[in-house]
C-alpha cells in the first residue's frame, strides 16, 4: 500500500458485518462438520494497523463461533512496521477498550475474558465506567488468544505472507488506498488463497467516498477487483466467485 491509516478500534466493523459473518460462518462450519471435516479456521486481517481488528477477530472466533484456540489462526498484515510492532505486543490502551464498551461494540463479559485485567476489578463494568483511566493504563489480549496471532509487514499491492486455505478475510476499508493494479492483484490473490466456502468482509468505504460537504459518491473503481473475483453474500460479506475459479 502507498498509504497507511492507523484508524482502528476494538470490534470497529459495523455490527451488521459481525452479524452476517456470525450467521454465515456457523453455516459453513456446520456443513464441514456434516462432511466429516476436522474444523480449523485460517483468518486474515488485511491492513491490520495496530492489531485491534485481528484481536477482535480472534475473540469473535473463540467467543461467538465457539472454536477452541487450537482450532484457528489469525494473521495480520500491514505496511507500517511500527504498527505491526505494536500489534505484536497484544496491548491496547485502556481508554480504547473503555470506548469500545461505552459504544456497545463488545459485550462487557466478552471484554473481560478477552482482555483480563491485572489486578481484576470487581466487574468489567466498573472498569468501563472509570473516568480517570488510571487503573490500568493498558490491557493485554489474553494469552490463549495471543498465541493464535501472527503479524507480518507487507504491502497489499504486492501481497505476501498470506496463509493458504483461508476461511475468513477482513479486508475492510483498505481497497481505496491501493493502486488500480493493486486492487486486482489483492482480489486475485485472496481468491486463490481462500477456500470456496470462504468469507470476505469489506467496509462501506470500499465503495463510497464523501466530499467536503458530506456528499456521498460511489467509487466503482475501488471495488472493481472485488466485483470480479467475489460474489455478494450480504451487505458487507462476499464469497469467492466459482466462475473465476473455473477460469484459473
Amino acid at each position: 500500500m502507498n498509504h497507511t491509516d492507523a484508524t482502528t478500534a476494538i470490534f470497529r466493523a459495523a455490527p451488521t458485518a459481525w452479524d452476517e459473518l456470525d450467521d454465515a460462518l456457523d453455516r459453513t462450519i456446520a456443513t464441514r462438520q456434516a462432511a466429516g471435516e476436522d474444523i480449523y479456521v485460517n483468518a486474515l486481517s488485511a491492513g491490520c494497523s495496530r492489531g485491534y481488528e485481528a484481536y477482535s477477530l480472534a475473540a469473535f472466533l473463540h467467543e461467538w463461533t465457539r472454536l477452541r484456540p487450537e482450532q484457528f489462526t489469525v494473521t495480520g498484515i500491514d505496511v507500517d512496521p511500527a504498527l505491526v510492532a505494536r500489534a505484536r505486543t497484544g496491548r491496547v490502551p485502556a481508554r480504547d477498550l473503555r470506548d469500545a464498551l461505552r459504544n456497545g461494540y463488545v459485550p462487557v463479559d466478552v471484554a473481560a475474558r478477552t482482555f483480563p485485567l491485572e489486578p481484576a476489578p470487581a466487574t468489567a463494568v466498573s472498569f468501563a465506567a472509570d473516568p480517570t483511566g488510571t487503573r490500568p493504563r493498558s490491557v493485554r489480549l489474553a494469552a490463549r488468544l495471543r498465541d493464535r496471532l501472527k503479524f507480518h509487514v507487507g504491502d497489499l499491492n504486492h501481497p505476501a505472507h498470506m496463509p493458504d486455505d483461508l476461511t475468513v478475510v477482513f479486508a475492510a476499508n483498505v481497497w481505496r488506498h491501493l493502486t488500480d493494479t493493486g486492487r486486482y492483484v489483492l482480489a486475485r490473490e485472496l481468491h486463490q488463497r481462500m477456500r470456496p466456502d470462504g468469507l470476505l468482509v469489506i467496509g462501506g468505504a470500499d465503495f463510497y467516498d464523501a466530499t467536503g460537504d458530506g456528499t456521498v459518491i460511489e467509487k466503482p473503481e475501488w471495488s472493481a477487483g472485488i466485483r470480479r473475483y467475489f460474489e455478494p453474500a450480504g451487505e458487507f460479506l462476499y464469497r469467492p466467485s466459482p466462475t473465476e475459479a473455473a477460469r484459473a
